[in-house]
Formats: structure tokens, C-alpha cells, sequence
């Protein structure tokens, strides 16, 4: 048994909706989980008393290889709250050693002192003022903030006003929306950007590449968490806030927030399983659904079958999204007075009852062929994605011509949405855009950052759609997945029948397996499921993979660069040929030097 991490939890989060001191734990096969848990709970039950917190309750999950205890506590007192847990954790390691237990005398005058240098009456009162005063309230380790964007004011936490010092009619919220899902959650953000935009809001968007505010950037790097959130709400601009939070930030800090608008979940799939506990499917499933808890609308995918169950649970109305209005959920949903977001005769169309008509009332929200990013529909994931932009912005309070507006400006580049359908026409005659569904006369490239099952899946489709005369697939995995989701996508990869698949060294993301390993796994099972030598070939990394598949290609091809190591040198690359008037049989020119590694 060994600690592994050790943190707060300020907001809802995936065990309940206190804030709390969690503590994570890792476990041999052999080491009993509920045997530790009650140890563990024994000996909080000791200590706790004698720092004033006997009323305080802990809640705990065992997993294949952990365990985890959360300790609610009050919210200006978590970090000693991280202690009171990590030395009853230690005095239950002790007692299932065989060692007798600690003495919570010994150590409780130093828990106490703690606590008390970590008290901060005035933040609970400010939060519950905001309460009554119907304003968002938020808090970091810095500030606490009260309404949203122009409309709010932040105070450092050793500088807090009283509340009745707190210009409460000056604060109010603005309209806000958060998306999480495994795969689809940065495009819909982005989409949401440009209905914003063309709404006429300053809208602030938070994502795993940055956080902006109309046109600037605030700062890059993943900002699909609660930082991002609280900076973006700060901002005097924002009068519309989008919010990607990824499963990460849900799982390391909970929610930011108290309350938003809208919350969606784009889909649930098979990635990152097994972290922080979350063992299952259904259990990941669960961790996305935390930020439903907080929502006054939620916006679901009806095509995703794994959002289905916990969906019962949820309190707030919901709107389904499908891509289809026969989706029998969705039927039953708008038979029972439900909304929903369908394509319907090949624009988006979002459904609400009508009471006074007894009927149901049709909103024209943009016609898919319009929309670049959905390839003329062979996209179906950026068709789903599209959906639920348009579901949100409408529960956001967004005109339908703004939505419609906003969608069909949207272009999917390497600026505004990089990694994600990037598409790049290189030695094309005429007749093909780089986002139609018509044939190509040149190569066509398709630049994505897919990574999971899932993501392949969709791809996969639209590639089939697109019909091609051939087309070609970039395929490696970082070494952190399980031999079983290797297995798989080489299995799904040879069942969509590339003509070429370009088997790619990822160096950077070996992550504890041998070099050529992942490749050898994914190789074999391709093989053994029937790959001929001419479908398959290795290269040394993912750029040279890519100049691998160029050189390969002939005109009317399809080339899926699935990049992830070296995205920015093939996007560059890209660029380069096609200014450059490259044509399919020409020498393929050397990529740009790399980056020399920080």
C-alpha cells in the first residue's frame, strides 16, 4: 500500500458534492481495499473529535489497484483537512502492519494549530451572501469572486469584505456553458465560439490548447479545468462563457463552479480507463456526469448508448441530440413533452413542445451541407458535434440565424481548431473544396488528432463515405494504454480495409514500453487478421510516417494523418507543399528541423 496523491476537492465532484481532502492509494493484487477502508475510517474516527470535526462524514470507492477516501471538511480548512486524512491513512497502514495504531493525542494539537492558521470566516459568509443574492461565487488559493465577467469583483483571500460591504447590485451572472465528453468537446467549443461571435457576445472560451477571449489569447496550454474557468469569468470582457472541462479537472480539483446555464456531454468511450479510479466505462461515465449536478439544462448525446443510464438520474430538463429523429430515445423523449436537436430534412432542427399549440415547434438551426466542418455529412462526429453546438447556444439564449450564422462560418484550420479535421488539398485541378464531399482530383490530406477507439471509428466512416480511390492511415498508440485498447484499434484498423497503413514510432510517448513494442503489437494482430505485406509498412517516426504516405500517394487518394508526436511539423510541412504547388508523384521535400527538446 503507498500514497499516490493527495488533494483537495473544492467543488461537486465524482464521489459527491462537498468539499473535501482526498487521498488516493495504490494496492498490490494481494492487499485487501475494505479492509484498509475500514481501518482508515477507524482511525479518522479517533482523530477527528479532537480537532472539532466529529461530524464531519468521509466517503471512499475501492478499485482494481486502489483506493480512495475522501474527508468532507470546511471549505476554508482543506489543506489541513489533506493532513487529518494522511495521518489517519498512516495510523491504518500501521494497525493492518501489525504495529499498534498512532495516538491522536499526539498529533492533534498540531492538526488544530493548522486549522486554525487556515480559518477564514469571511469566505464562507461571502459564499453564503452570493447564495441568497442569487450570484456565482468562485475561490482559488488567491481570490474570491462574485458575479461573472463585468459584472463581478474579485477580493484576495487575506483582504475578504465583509458581505454586507459587497456591492451585491452590481454582480450577476452571465450566460455560461460547460462541455466535457471523451472525444468532440474542443470542436464543440470552438463552434460555440464562432455562433458567439456571430451572435455579437464577447465570448470568452477556455480548451486544452488555450484561453481566449474573442481573438486574444489569454495564455496557452491546457486551460480544460477550473484555472481555466476562473480565468476566463474574471475577465472583465466575457459576456458569454464556453467551458471545456476535461475529465482531468473534474477528477483532480471538482467543479469550479456552482451553477452554469447549459452542461453537455458530447459522448462516453473507451480512453484513459483506469485513472482515478475509474475502472469501468460506466464509471467514467459517472465522472462526466459530476458537472449535470450543477446545471439548470443538460445537453446529451442520444447516439452514444453508454450516456443512456445515468441520464435517469439527472434532475436538471434535458435535450437530446441525434443525428437522426427516428433515434428511438429521442422519439420517446419528444413524445413525452421532451426536447430535442435532430437533423431533419438536412438542416439542424431543434424540437420543443409547444403547450398552447399542443404540438411540437420546429427551430431551423443551419443546414448541414452549409457547414464545412461536417465534409457534406461524411463527418457524422462533427455532424454530433454541430448538434450539440446548436442545442447549447439555443438554451443559451442565441437567436437561430446566429447560430445557423455561426456555424456555417466555422472553418476547421489549423488556427482556429488545430489537430482536429485539419484538411489540406495538395496538386488539386479543380472541382473539389478542401471540405466537400466530392472526389479529389488531388491528394487529399486530413490532419486529426484521433487517439482512441472511438475517435478511429468516426474516421474511419467518413473516410468510407468520402469513397476515395484509395487511402492510407497513420496508426501508433502512446505505451500507458493497456495491451487490450492496442489490440483493438489494430483489429478495428484492418476491419476498415486501408489500402496502406503507416505503422509510427512514437518516441515520445513510449511511456515505459521498449521501442518497437506498441508497433510489434499492433503490427501482429493486424497480420493475424489477414493484412497483406503491401498494407502495411513501419516508419521511424510520425513526420517520417507522413512523408511515407505522401510519397505513396496518387491523385484521387485519401490520407488520414492521424498526428499527435510531431502535428505541428506536419501542418507545417503540409503547408508548405501545397503553397509550393506539389503534385502526387513529385519528391516529397524534407520536413522543418524539430524543435530541440526543453
Amino acid at each position: 500500500m503507498n500514497q499516490r496523491d493527495s488533494r483537495r476537492l473544492r467543488g461537486a465532484n465524482f464521489l459527491w458534492d462537498r468539499p473535501s481532502a482526498i487521498l488516493e492509494v495504490g494496492l498490490e493484487p494481494h492487499e485487501d481495499g475494505e479492509r484498509l477502508v475500514r481501518a482508515w475510517r477507524a482511525e479518522l474516527a479517533r482523530v477527528l473529535p479532537l480537532v472539532g470535526w466529529e461530524h464531519e462524514a468521509s466517503t471512499a470507492r475501492v478499485f482494481p489497484g486502489g483506493a480512495m477516501l475522501a474527508l468532507a471538511a470546511p471549505m476554508d480548512a482543506l489543506l489541513a483537512a489533506t493532513e487529518v486524512n494522511e495521518w489517519a491513512f498512516a495510523s491504518a497502514l500501521d494497525v493492518l502492519r501489525g504495529a499498534p495504531a498512532r495516538d491522536p493525542n499526539e498529533v492533534a494539537p498540531a492538526l488544530r494549530a493548522k486549522i486554525d492558521a487556515e480559518r477564514n470566516p469571511r469566505l464562507p459568509a461571502l459564499r453564503a451572501a452570493a447564495i441568497e443574492h442569487r450570484v456565482p461565487f468562485y475561490w482559488d488559493d488567491k481570490l474570491a469572486s462574485v458575479g461573472h465577467g463585468r459584472w463581478s469583483h474579485s477580493y484576495a483571500l487575506d483582504a475578504l469584505p465583509d458581505a454586507a460591504e459587497v456591492p451585491w447590485s452590481e454582480l450577476r451572472a452571465i450566460p455560461t456553458a460547460i462541455v466535457t465528453g471523451t472525444n468532440g468537446k474542443t470542436t464543440t467549443v470552438r463552434l460555440l465560439g464562432a455562433i458567439g461571435a456571430a451572435w455579437g457576445k464577447h465570448t470568452g472560451l477556455s480548451s486544452t490548447d488555450w484561453v481566449r477571449v474573442d481573438d486574444e489569447i489569454l495564455d496557452r496550454g491546457d486551460y480544460s479545468g477550473p484555472v481555466g474557468a476562473r480565468l476566463l469569468l474574471r475577465d472583465a470582457r466575457t459576456e458569454l462563457a464556453i467551458l471545456e472541462t476535461a475529465r482531468g479537472g473534474i477528477m483532480r480539483r471538482g467543479m469550479a463552479l456552482e451553477s452554469v446555464d447549459v452542461a453537455a456531454i458530447t459522448n462516453v468511450a473507451n480512453d484513459h480507463l483506469g485513472e482515478f479510479g475509474n475502472a469501468t466505462l460506466e464509471l467514467l461515465a459517472d465522472a462526466k456526469f459530476v458537472v449535470t449536478r450543477i446545471a439548470e439544462r443538460v445537453v446529451l448525446n442520444a447516439d452514444c448508448e453508454l450516456l443512456h443510464a445515468p441520464a435517469r438520474a439527472v434532475k436538471a430538463p434535458i435535450t437530446w441530440f441525434a443525428r437522426s429523429e427516428s433515434n428511438p430515445l429521442v422519439a420517446a423523449h419528444l413524445a413525452a413533452g421532451g426536447t430535442a436537436c435532430v437533423v431533419r430534412d438536412g438542416a439542424l432542427t431543434l424540437l420543443e413542445p409547444d403547450a398552447a399549440r399542443r404540438s411540437t415547434r420546429a427551430h431551423a438551426l443551419g443546414r448541414v451541407g452549409r457547414i464545412s466542418i461536417t465534409m457534406h455529412g461524411t463527418a457524422r462526429h462533427n455532424v454530433e458535434n454541430c448538434l450539440a453546438a446548436a442545442a447549447i447556444a439555443f438554451h443559451l439564449g442565441a437567436p437561430p440565424e446566429a447560430i445557423a450564422r455561426g456555424l456555417e462560418s466555422f472553418e476547421s484550420t489549423p488556427d482556429s481548431n488545430p489537430g482536429r479535421l485539419n484538411v489540406f488539398e495538395l496538386g488539386t485541378t479543380g472541382g473539389a473544396s478542401a471540405t466537400s464531399g466530392a472526389g479529389s482530383t488531388g491528394v487529399r490530406c486530413i490532419v486529426d488528432f484521433a487517439h482512441n477507439a472511438h475517435g478511429f471509428e468516426a474516421l474511419f466512416e467518413m473516410a468510407r463515405a468520402l469513397a476515395p480511390k484509395r487511402w492510407a492511415v497513420l496508426v501508433g498508440q502512446a505505451g500507458d494504454r493497456d495491451d487490450a485498447s492496442i489490440v483493438e484499434l489494430a483489429r478495428m484498423t484492418w476491419a476498415a480495409r486501408p489500402d496502406l497503413t503507416v505503422l509510427k514510432e512514437m518516441k515520445k510517448y513510449l511511456r515505459g514500453r521498449a521501442e518497437g513494442e506498441v508497433l510489434g503489437m499492433i503490427e501482429g494482430e493486424m497480420r493475424r487478421a489477414g493484412a497483406p505485406d503491401s498494407a502495411l509498412v513501419r516508419a521511424p517516426s510520425e513526420i517520417e510516417a507522413v512523408r511515407t504516405a505522401l510519397a505513396w500517394s496518387k491523385p484521387g487518394d485519401l490520407l488520414l494523418l492521424l498526428c499527435h508526436a510531431e502535428r505541428e511539423r506536419t501542418i507545417e510541412l503540409l503547408q508548405r507543399m501545397r503553397a509550393d504547388g506539389w503534385k502526387a508523384g513529385q519528391p516529397v521535400p524534407e520536413a522543418a528541423a524539430a524543435e530541440p527538446a526543453h
